[in-house]
């Protein structure tokens, strides 16, 4: 059994081996090679069969490079970061060096929320994949990355492929959940309601309704102006009912019923 990166045979132009005779006749074929971040190791004799590798993509992250290799064909050059282990190694064998490889950082702001995924490392012309971690804020669904932290339209998503070669800092989009939090404090002969709404828009419409035994006693409805509105309800009661709606011709609600038990 031996394991095999596919992609780099297939940015070669090389079709994907299916037996060990084809993989040594396709490695003899192979101008091109990208070894992956994830990577630290390179194993003894891995290239040594590569007889017409050309170039070979090393990034710092590599800090072993076992016995013979790479074929040390006049051809070959290593392409990574300057004063690395494989600059080194390039030296000590005699094997072209480019230092033409740029290491970028990919940051994660959660833009207002938390939970932001760790940063990534980036390297020039290696793709790499996003973080699945998703950040969260109250009242808000996260619907993607965004270079902006204004943007409204996802440029990422968790888990997609990154291929820019710059530093970057990626912005969490929110879609605010249209909903209310209503505090009740209820006295001897009326209740202060102070409703907190998020995501409302201003000019909806307002509508507390205040219960007895389940019985309505008190129906109000006001224009949405601020992000708190407060209702004096006069009398006793024992539930509070808070809707809001798109306007008072369509009466399309906007939020679930909020209700607010005061036993």
């Amino acid at each position: 059994v031996f394991w095999y990166n596919k992609k780099m045979f297939e940015d070669s132009g090389v079709s994907i081996p299916k037996t060990h005779t084809e993989f040594l006749e396709a490695c003899e074929k192979l101008k091109n090679a990208i070894i992956g971040t994830s990577v630290t190791s390179i194993g003894d004799y891995a290239f040594a069969f590569c007889s017409a590798l050309e170039r070979v993509v090393i990034t710092d992250n590599v800090t072993s490079i076992g016995e013979k290799a790479f074929t040390w064909d006049t051809l070959l050059t290593i392409y990574g970061i300057s004063e690395s282990y494989a600059h080194s190694y390039a030296i000590d064998n005699n094997i072209k060096f480019a230092a033409s490889l740029q290491k970028y950082t990919v940051l994660y702001d959660a833009n207002g929320g938390s939970n932001s995924p760790e940063k990534q490392e980036k390297y020039t012309d290696i793709d790499i994949k996003l973080s699945d971690t998703i950040p969260v804020k109250e009242n808000c669904e996260f619907i993607g990355w965004a270079i902006s932290n204004e943007a409204t339209e996802v440029s990422y998503m968790p888990g997609s492929v990154f291929t820019k070669n710059a530093d970057t800092t990626l912005y969490a989009v929110w879609n605010e959940s249209k909903v209310t939090n209503t505090t009740a404090t209820k006295y001897p002969s009326y209740t202060i309601c102070n409703v907190n709404l998020y995501g409302i828009p201003k000019s909806s419409v307002l509508w507390i309704a205040g219960y007895k035994d389940s019985r309505l006693v008190h129906n109000e409805k006001r224009t949405v102006t601020t992000d708190t509105e407060s209702f004096a309800i006069i009398g006793d009661i024992d539930e509070v009912k808070v809707f809001v709606f798109e306007d008072t011709i369509s009466m399309k609600p906007l939020t679930e019923c909020e209700t607010i038990n005061l036993n």
